[in-house]
């Protein structure tokens, strides 16, 4: 009897999938409890992880899909580098300026010494 049991519980054995490691898993945080987002393919986004593992008692069903959230997240990195291009730009631009500013002086300085 108990070796059919064994057997038994052997067949009932659920495999459970290594979870899938996501690019945002446990990057981003729920705005409600603070825990990590987990990522749901049946939903193509990211789920609060207490609400995936305990449920509406713990959280509510906070998500954000994936798509949404790649989208925003490379609009800001583009829009900061961009403002990073413009703040080295402007950078360059005074170093030339002060550099035409003392090529001018000198030149004038040059210039007045010659005449006198």
């Amino acid at each position: 009897m108990f070796d059919a049991v064994q057997q038994q519980l052997k067949i009932r054995i659920k495999f459970i999938t290594a979870p899938k490691k996501h690019l945002f898993t446990n990057v981003l945080f729920c705005s409600h409890c603070g825990k990590g987002m987990w990522y749901r393919s049946n939903r193509k986004g990211y789920v609060c992880g207490n609400y995936a593992r305990h449920g509406k008692k713990a959280c509510s069903s906070h998500s954000i899909k994936e798509d949404l959230l790649k989208d925003t997240v490379l609009t800001d990195i583009q829009k900061l580098v961009k403002e990073i291009y413009q703040e080295q730009y402007v950078k360059q631009l005074e170093a030339q300026s002060k550099k035409l500013k003392k090529a001018f002086k000198s030149n004038s300085i040059k210039s007045r010494s010659k005449s006198i």
